[in-house]
């Protein structure tokens, strides 16, 4: 599908070329995603639109649908945008979410049955990064969402000797992964922030600081031991190697005062601007 967005560098410097972007990529995905039979959207297409696969809804998909109608609906778009987004909401909460046992199957079929039964902190993630978008932008059903992910993420999930989210568990909370990874850590980071700018409830704050500390401080630590191990082993001169190590405390002292200070206003700053001068 063709659009009219101009990809040089110098026009994505333009808050309406942003502007134009995301609305072309809405165009792209709507109405053709509405799978208004069995309820949320349609995941999957080739690059001209034509749909290629009905069948199969990940959480994941579920919850970036939501997101970007959310954000076109921050945009002050066409009303069918914050339609969209609730569109998806209510499918998170009917089909997604386990009533028996609590939290959000990662992946449904198209006619309601569970394919992947797995509790995946990954997917949970962006559940919670859509629902407090979605709120943000009026839907006020996506409360019940960000409390349920956190909930569920304090209960199962969290690691308070770690400072980490462990990544999976199975439906019924009796076996779980060891794994805490950096990647599902690292998106619960960016929803908490969502969160706390959804809800201004400093809880979201307060762990999106915890996960930003103890990232930031594990990987540093291992890069001091990565780098000290090289050095051994090649003889690299120190004082590269310090400056770089000075370097990264400082961006990561930046960053923490930035979260505990600001939270995520960065991105609904830039919203924002689109928005007035877009």
């Amino acid at each position: 599908m063709d659009t009219a967005t101009d990809f040089s560098s110098t026009a994505f410097r333009e808050p309406h070329t942003l502007k134009q972007h995301i609305f072309d990529t809405l165009h792209f995905y709507y109405p053709a995603c509405i799978d208004k039979k069995n309820g949320g959207y349609i995941h999957e297409y080739y690059d001209d639109g034509t749909v290629n696969n009905t069948h199969s809804k990940h959480l994941v998909s579920t919850a970036r649908f939501i997101y970007i109608f959310s954000v076109g609906a921050l945009l002050d778009g066409p009303d069918w945008c914050k339609e969209a987004a609730q569109h998806g909401i209510r499918f998170l909460q009917n089909s997604h979410y386990d009533r028996e046992h609590s939290g959000y199957f990662f992946e449904i079929a198209d006619d309601g049955e569970v394919k992947d039964h797995s509790k995946q902190a990954y997917g949970h993630a962006f559940a919670l990064l859509a629902s407090s978008v979605a709120y943000q932008a009026g839907i006020s059903e996506a409360k019940e969402t960000i409390e349920q992910v956190y909930d569920v993420m304090e209960k199962y999930f969290w690691e308070d000797a770690h400072g980490f989210y462990r990544d999976e568990w199975d439906a019924s909370w009796s076996a779980s992964s060891l794994y805490r990874g950096q990647n599902a850590n690292m998106h619960m980071c960016e929803a908490m922030l969502s969160a706390f700018e959804a809800t201004r409830d400093k809880k979201y704050l307060d762990r999106a600081y915890t996960l930003a500390k103890a990232l930031l401080s594990s990987l540093l630590n291992d890069l001091v031991a990565w780098f000290g191990s090289t050095m051994i082993q090649t003889g690299s001169r120190i004082g590269t190697t310090i400056k770089t190590i000075q370097k990264m405390n400082f961006v990561r002292t930046a960053l923490y005062q930035d979260i505990s200070l600001n939270g995520a206003s960065c991105f609904y700053g830039l919203i924002g601007t689109v928005r007035k001068t877009g």
